[in-house]
């Protein structure tokens, strides 16, 4: 019974967003919540193992990077094999993560088409552009081409619900390789783009959950017929000095309980696969008007705080349904909405303070999802500074994945410089974050048009908010040329 009041209620929130009106979808979204709650029962079953794993994750990293570096072909650790090392010295760097393209006929096509029928790929080519002409090196750290969130179709649910984990698997595949090809097709300035770096040996490519199939067999060499001579998409990239580690740079899918390559097939590509089309696809998006507006222009700060991704588990339908089958009180409580999603929401980004208040007047509307943090960046911190103990060797890690910028951010009351995330290129309405790294010093940047997509694309660098210093970063007050 209260399984399926909170299917109905999510399905009519669905409406709102990705799901169409039609009997057809509400079927098929029937189906796919089936789909979709069968991986909350393996949390439930091996969440500690799934937390150990993580850990086990990070260690795997620091004892690469303690290595030569370069390939590993000796090692079946997915998301640990391919590692790409490079001396920084003389070279300027910019990094781009999390654009999840996808091709035309995908509803969550929103790099390419979001609720205002503009998109961030027109400025993402006229930015490119620029940074090309300054010689730098591009490097795309994950979860660029979006290989998961796909249009399903009944049969094809159908089909997937009665295979086992390698046909599963071997199906995926397939999809991804076919679902890769229509994104070149439907991005061909984009990867006109993106060649001119390649052939200037200035172009560094780093897997992410969202794309990580193009390491290998057929969707790789689709990869190379449009690159050729590119390697696999590295797990990490190191820029060194002086033979010392100065950055490692990798999309950080490997420090997430869903999405790590351990648990990511049954767990997090189960989650997005089946309800991603539904609501916004990989995440929520931002739009101009909701906060992106204030941030790209020196108008609001942006919160620059480790998060963790922990919850409190409670049984809060117990409360929460009456004998009719009734959804009453207990909405005002945040842990019970976290228990919902068995993980912290950042309520920050909400207008109103009170849960249920953000679900009726803003999530129910339309006007903004949630936003599910999925990466524990405080055990993130604290493992980076239990494997590289020598805080004048230890190298600046910078990952992407959860879309929410950093730069230094607050931890145990103090700013841990050793931690950046490149935030998102596709998620944020005509704002692309970045990271550039110049001289061996590492800047947040945007860009963004001046109007919504209109006149000469605006570049801010960030630094910490007066008013707020250590727990905020905020924009330049006027523009900054590259």
């Amino acid at each position: 019974m209260s399984t399926n009041i909170i299917r109905d209620m999510s399905q009519k929130t669905a409406l709102k967003y990705g799901l169409k009106d039609t009997k057809e979808e509400k079927k098929l979204f029937e189906v796919c919540w089936k789909w979709r709650k069968e991986t909350d029962e393996i949390v439930k079953k091996e969440d500690d193992a799934m937390h150990t794993e993580v850990a086990r994750q990070f260690g795997l990293f620091a004892n690469r990077v303690n290595e030569t570096g370069h390939v590993r072909p000796d090692s079946q650790e997915l998301g640990h094999r391919y590692i790409h090392k490079e001396d920084l010295t003389g070279k300027k760097y910019v990094i781009f993560s999390d654009h999840h393209w996808m091709d035309n006929a995908n509803r969550q096509n929103y790099f390419k088409q979001n609720r205002n029928k503009q998109n961030n790929k027109d400025l993402y080519v006229q930015v490119l552009r620029k940074y090309l002409q300054k010689e730098y090196t591009l490097i795309e750290n994950g979860d660029v081409e979006d290989l998961i969130v796909f249009e399903p179709t009944m049969e094809e649910i159908e089909a997937r619900a009665g295979m086992n984990q390698q046909q599963l698997k071997q199906r995926r595949v397939t999809s991804r390789g076919l679902a890769f090809d229509k994104i070149v097709e439907d991005n061909r300035d984009l990867y006109t783009m993106l060649s001119q770096f390649h052939r200037e040996n200035r172009f560094l490519k780093i897997a992410g959950n969202h794309d990580y199939n193009l390491q290998d067999g057929t969707p790789l060499a689709h990869l190379q017929n449009k690159f050729p001579g590119i390697n696999a998409p590295y797990d990490y990239v190191l820029l060194t000095n002086n033979n010392k580690v100065e950055y490692a740079i990798l999309h950080g899918h490997q420090f997430d309980t869903s999405t790590n390559p351990v648990y990511a097939p049954r767990i997090g590509e189960t989650i997005s696969e089946s309800l991603g089309w539904a609501y916004q696809g990989a995440d929520r998006t931002w739009a101009w008007n909701d906060d992106c507006q204030k941030w790209a222009t020196a108008n609001g700060p942006f919160r620059n705080v480790a998060v963790t991704d922990t919850y409190k588990e409670t049984n809060w339908l117990e409360t929460a349904i009456d004998g009719a089958g009734l959804l009453i009180g207990n909405l005002h409580s945040k842990d019970a909405w976290e228990s919902l999603f068995k993980h912290n929401i950042a309520w920050e980004y909400f207008e109103n303070t009170d849960p249920e208040k953000a679900y009726q007047l803003e999530v129910k509307t339309g006007n903004e999802f949630f936003k599910i943090r999925h990466l524990n960046e405080e055990n993130i911190i604290k493992w980076h500074n239990a494997c590289f103990t020598d805080a004048a060797t230890r190298p600046k890690l910078v990952l992407g994945h959860s879309h929410e910028v950093r730069a230094k951010p607050l931890y145990n009351n103090e700013n841990y410089k050793w931690y950046y995330n490149t935030g998102s290129a596709g998620r944020f309405e005509n704002l692309i974050w970045g990271l550039e790294i110049v001289n061996g010093v590492a800047t947040v940047i945007s860009w963004s048009f001046p109007r919504l997509y209109s006149g000469e694309p605006e570049r801010r660098v960030y630094g910490p908010d007066q008013q707020a210093p250590k727990k905020k970063i905020m924009a330049s007050a006027n523009p900054v040329d590259l």
